[in-house]
């Protein structure tokens, strides 16, 4: 495939970077576009919390760590478990938001055993459509990857979408692109990575960005320039 293509298409810049580490003989002809995982952002936009369903699920007056989606395969589940954790130990007013999929009873199993108290923690499924309206309820998104050579290409949805949202991350580097356009833009923390002795350092940075009345609008800017699915489908159009 690599070396018939009429053109490639990379998720990240970092993917690009490895290609000669595949060892594939990619012609010089081959158009090479990076296009990321994007996100429709006239849907996965800013806007005010909703009061009925905050009230539903308790969260008023809270502030709110969310996980979106999966836990499992390539994420790391039981890092996310222990950061959230930690965070809950030293932020009193923040309780953790998980709208996911995955089996619930086994969920807060790991997350009490975790440390994570059942009055500090919410589970809860939606549908797609409802999904802005849950990571609107959000003040910090948190995810970490399992990094490896592969991740190098990898560009998660869920970023795009908390982003878009205006909700600033907390995720590990390694993966892609992530850590770097995080960074360069002030759009979370970025662990080195997703370990415990890496935890501490990164409070001092959570707590800044829960008080930043600045970091939604600096989000919104970053998933605007690189995560817009009306540019990706530009992009696309314009490659093919």
């Amino acid at each position: 495939f690599f070396e018939d293509a009429d053109a490639i298409v990379s998720l990240t810049e970092e993917g690009v970077r490895a290609f000669p580490e595949l060892g594939y003989r990619i012609s010089r002809d081959s158009p090479i576009e990076v296009i990321p995982t994007c996100a429709d952002l006239n849907r996965f936009a800013p806007g005010p919390r909703d009061p009925g369903l905050a009230g539903r699920l308790g969260l008023e007056h809270w502030l709110v760590a969310g996980c979106v989606g999966t836990l499992s395969n390539w994420y790391l589940r039981e890092e996310t478990l222990e950061y959230l954790a930690f965070l809950v130990a030293r932020i009193p007013n923040l309780k953790v938001l998980f709208v996911t999929r995955e089996d619930h009873p086994r969920l807060q199993e790991d997350a009490l055993r975790a440390g994570i108290p059942a009055k500090r923690m919410v589970l809860t499924r939606a549908d797609f459509a409802a999904m802005p309206d849950y990571v609107r309820l959000m003040d910090l998104g948190v995810f970490f990857i399992r990094a490896c050579f592969s991740k190098k290409g990898s560009a998660a949805t869920k970023l795009a979408e908390f982003l878009g949202t205006g909700v600033p991350v907390v995720i590990n580097d390694g993966i892609g692109d992530s850590g770097r356009i995080v960074r360069d833009h002030d759009a979370g923390v970025v662990l080195p990575e997703a370990r415990r002795d890496a935890f501490a350092s990164s409070l001092r940075d959570v707590e800044r960005l829960l008080g930043d009345a600045a970091v939604s609008a600096r989000c919104v800017a970053v998933a605007r320039k690189y995560f817009d699915l009306e540019q990706g489908i530009a992009k696309y159009t314009a490659l093919y």
